[in-house]
């Protein structure tokens, strides 16, 4: 009997100790935990403008006493942002003039005109002489931002007569 009650006695003993050790066990704490990277990661977003389609121009050599040069049709692309352009948002350069403030009316069918026109000494020597001209058409809004690309027109009059030429680049 002696076997038998010296190990329930260590049982109990046993028994006992876990049950203090647990009841005496500090209670767990609330931890916070941080974690901090030093990496990080960068985009660049490049929102740009088009700028306006050209439809077809008409270019003629100037007249002696002045007149029109070049007449452009253009328009803005229909989606939004441009829905809501005018020809003010048009933003032309004729040769080193930017901006060139250029006479436009419209729109027509969504369709601006605008007109170069020369008069006095720059007529005469531009019907003689011929020139070569780029014409470029930039969209620009109220915020001062202004389409990277322009379409163009190169406007081209040969020397001592015939017609000019003026091809068209949209972009």
């Amino acid at each position: 009997m002696t076997g038998r009650r010296g190990r329930r006695m260590l049982a109990g003993v046993v028994g006992l100790s876990v049950l203090v050790g647990v009841v005496g066990m500090p209670s767990v704490q609330p931890v916070e935990a941080l974690f901090t990277d030093p990496e990080y990661a960068s985009a660049t977003i490049r929102a740009e403008l088009k700028p306006p389609t050209l439809i077809s121009v008409v270019c003629v050599r100037p007249p002696v006493g002045g007149g029109s040069v070049v007449t452009i049709q253009w328009r803005w692309p229909t989606t939004v942002p441009y829905s809501g352009f005018t020809a003010t948002n048009a933003r032309w350069k004729v040769g080193t003039i930017d901006p060139y403030t250029m006479p436009t009316t419209g729109p027509v069918s969504g369709v601006y005109t605008s007109t170069i026109t020369t008069s006095g000494l720059g007529a005469l020597l531009g019907s003689l002489l011929g020139a070569n001209l780029v014409i470029d058409a930039r969209a620009t809004t109220t915020t001062s931002w202004t389409s990277l690309q322009a379409s163009s027109i190169t406007y081209n009059a040969p020397l001592l007569g015939g017609d000019p030429t003026c091809p068209i680049t949209n972009r």
